[in-house]
């Protein structure tokens, strides 16, 4: 079996940009702490270990083979109040006889490998479809507040349903929880949103949240067999810049992409 030359890894552009980078943001936001006037404190404290300790930090951690991952997605379900036809996070392929829903034991199951076989977590966001569907969100917010491995978790949501109660006194009492980002979809004719509402029980439990407004909506190309050669997608991967990896299913036969 081959050895990993872990120097090597370090010498590497894309792995820097890709590991390296994403790491030092995560963990430089994580150690800002939450939003509100404790950020004052820990801010300055923050931007030191920025600039003098996380690179050279997470440099060696690479050198001993010790494995930080800086961000991850997990899709609790496929099913969505709304249907977008260019979703990012293909939830269109997904007919509504065939909806892939996750259970609790699952997605634990997968997160207890991921864990396993990690350091640290620096991210966890919880994405679908639309992740307030998924109805054992409680106990699962309950298990990743009592793993010390993953330090922070956001939930993204398309703001069209409302937050439960119990899901917001979880979120009140989280020690973890980054924000809640609602996607803005308020110039999409015929849909219904909550945002208002939303936003009112977000800001009555004090919990953070942010209004993705005023993004870039692409047009996603459909997946199809494009006949490109291995260069050419080698080639076509090295051109992304994207941080974000998205675990789907779980009990062993999860997917990521």
């Amino acid at each position: 079996m081959k050895t990993l030359n872990y120097q090597k890894l370090l010498e590497n552009p894309l792995f820097v940009s890709r590991y390296i980078e994403p790491n030092i943001n995560w963990r430089h936001s994580y150690l800002n702490g939450k939003r509100g006037i404790k950020r004052l404190f820990s801010y300055p404290y923050a931007s030191l270990m920025r600039k003098f300790f996380l690179r050279s930090y997470f440099q060696k951690r690479v050198l001993r083979g010790i494995v930080d991952i800086p961000y991850v997605e997990i899709v609790l379900t496929t099913k969505c109040t709304l249907r977008c036809e260019h979703c990012c996070n293909l939830m269109q392929y997904f007919t509504p006889k065939a909806q892939y829903v996750g259970t609790l034991e699952n997605i634990i199951e997968s997160l207890e490998q991921l864990c396993s076989k990690v350091s640290s977590i620096n991210r966890l966001r919880l994405i679908g479809g639309e992740p307030f569907l998924f109805k054992d969100l409680p106990q699962l917010l309950d298990y990743i507040e009592s793993q010390k491995k993953i330090l922070t978790y956001d939930i993204l949501s398309n703001g069209s349903i409302d937050i439960k109660e119990p899901i917001l006194q979880r979120m009140k009492k989280s020690k973890k929880i980054r924000k809640v980002s609602i996607s803005d979809y308020s110039h999409v004719p015929n849909i219904r949103l909550k945002q208002e509402s939303i936003f009112k029980n977000l800001k009555k439990y004090r919990i953070p949240f942010s209004f993705l407004k005023g993004g870039t909506w692409h047009r996603l190309e459909r997946i199809h067999k494009r006949g490109r050669s291995k260069e050419q997608i080698i080639a076509n991967y090295l051109s992304c810049r994207a941080s974000c990896v998205s675990l789907i299913g779980g009990g062993g036969g999860g997917n990521v992409y």
